[in-house]
């Protein structure tokens, strides 16, 4: 039996493990380097993605593909890269996924800005004085270190920004988690005074 060419790129670049592929990262500024650049504080993985990718959390039609969901530490603004060394060309009806299409469903449009512009946004001098959303509920001491619990209803526009910022990391992290915030539904202004937030 002899393989195509179009047989042969599917092979070749089949599913990845959307898993595997997805790294979260908490990122800053790097002053030290005089340009909008990032320094990576911590990153991470995902428990799991079926709620975005589906139950076999697969991702079809790369190589070497990368997806890095970048956060700035200060407000949590959302920076996707996606890379890949290599992707499948459609054949027919058969094509990559379209990635932009699938996580525009959970994440805001600044998250799809350019990387230059999420550097430059993180790293403006107007985050120095930045404070979350929501008042001070609680504080406490761990380590010589204060943390703040702070609390907000979700009726205000700022801690609405902050939830649909991270609410992605719900699907992340949750077994049966769904958005509060979908994007592109209107906002229900009763059913969100409902709500009230709390921030650690």
């Amino acid at each position: 039996m002899t393989l195509c060419k179009c047989e042969a790129d599917t092979v070749l670049l089949g599913s990845t493990n959307a898993n595997t592929a997805t790294t979260i990262s908490l990122v800053s500024p790097n002053y030290d380097s005089g340009a909008h650049t990032v320094q990576t504080l911590h990153s991470f993985d995902p428990l799991v993605t079926y709620a975005i990718f589906g139950e076999e959390e697969t991702i079809f039609g790369y190589k070497g593909l990368k997806i890095n969901l970048k956060y700035g530490a200060t407000d949590m603004r959302p920076g996707l890269q996606i890379s890949y060394t290599k992707k499948f060309k459609t054949v027919g009806e058969t094509e990559a996924q379209d990635l932009k299409t699938v996580f525009e469903d959970f994440m805001p449009k600044t998250a799809f800005e350019k990387q230059s512009v999420f550097e430059s946004a993180i790293s403006s001098p107007d985050l120095v004085d930045w404070t979350p959303p929501g008042e001070v509920w609680q504080s406490f001491e761990i380590g010589g270190n204060t943390h703040e619990i702070r609390m907000g209803s979700l009726s205000d526009p700022a801690m609405r920004q902050m939830i649909r910022r991270l609410q992605i990391l719900v699907l992340f992290y949750i077994e049966g988690g769904v958005l509060l915030l979908p994007p592109g539904e209107d906002d229900d202004e009763e059913d969100l005074k409902r709500w009230t937030v709390f921030l650690l």
